[in-house]
């Protein structure tokens, strides 16, 4: 995703855009590798699983790269989890690392008081109350890069993902290195028809898995631009957003793509985005026509 696009000649494309900020292809890699390097120093260890309670900002896609580059196990859950949620996840995974965006500094010094496992607490904000030693990310990205890359297989663990827990208790499951390539080459490069041109927007979340393709690996698989939105998406701000850095690529659900329809926006509001992606639930047929019928832009139903 990074090592291979700099040997393309990406290195001065821009990788991830947004409000949280812009980096290059050439400034990702630098930043993952001395976050790499960070996570090596402060004792991160292989297959330790890193608990990934994020906005949606260049930190996630940081730390989550970094994360796998040495070994390790990111797991991004969900953003709207509270305390004792997260304390749950952390104890379920055994999860050796918390990694927190300041957002959610509150619910990070409480669920790691419940997690007795845990050994300290990545973070881009100072954390006057945890119980756990506390290593700043800006600190982690300040050690001289660590290019190396941990030995995997195909068939080694890459990342955890939890279950939504609407039939029973979230279940962690894994995914392995060699899915990441394998979808990005069906879904992205066969579906989406993903180009270095694209810049991606998601109204889901990347803790999702559906977001996780969207924002992060479908668009950085080709050199493509990552545009992320690290505050709630609401029709009135994706629209702004999607303008604002040039969207190409439109992600969403059935519920979001009718409250767009709903909050009024004119015709012309997503006047760049070439095609939109349904995923999480069956697109009617109904709803399918009236978006097309007002913004002018295809849905395809990526179940």
């Amino acid at each position: 995703l990074l090592d291979r696009r700099l040997a393309a000649g990406d290195a001065p494309r821009i990788a991830l855009t947004g409000p949280a900020g812009e980096l290059s292809y050439a400034q990702l890699h630098d930043r993952v590798c001395r976050t790499a390097a960070g996570l090596r120093e402060v004792g991160v260890q292989p297959e330790q699983r890193i608990l990934m309670v994020m906005s949606d900002s260049p930190a996630f896609v940081v730390v989550y790269l970094a994360a796998m580059r040495v070994g390790a196990i990111p797991v991004p859950v969900s953003t709207m989890l509270r305390a004792d949620g997260v304390a749950e996840l952390l104890r379920d995974s055994r999860a050796r690392f918390l990694a927190i965006t300041g957002e959610f500094a509150a619910v990070a010094e409480s669920a790691a008081a419940a997690a007795p496992e845990l050994a300290g607490v990545l973070a881009d904000v100072p954390l006057a109350a945890s119980p756990r030693p506390v290593h700043q990310l800006d600190d982690l990205a300040a050690f001289a890069p660590d290019e190396s890359v941990y030995d995997t297989t195909a068939d080694s663990p890459a990342f955890w993902l939890y279950t939504s827990g609407t039939t029973g208790a979230p279940k962690g499951a894994m995914h392995r290195h060699g899915s990441v390539q394998v979808v990005c080459e069906t879904y992205g490069a066969q579906v989406l028809g993903i180009t270095p041109s694209d810049r991606c927007l998601s109204a889901a979340k990347a803790f999702f898995a559906y977001g996780l393709g969207n924002s992060v690996l479908f668009p950085l698989s080709v050199g493509a631009a990552c545009v992320l939105l690290p505050s709630p998406s609401r029709p009135d701000l994706i629209a702004e957003t999607a303008v604002k850095h040039g969207a190409t690529l439109f992600f969403g659900g059935p519920t979001f793509f009718a409250n767009m329809l709903r909050a009024g926006l004119p015709a012309d509001a997503l006047s760049g985005v070439r095609l939109a992606a349904s995923a999480g639930e069956a697109l009617p047929a109904s709803l399918y026509e009236r978006w097309t019928g007002h913004f002018g832009i295809d849905i395809i139903d990526g179940i």
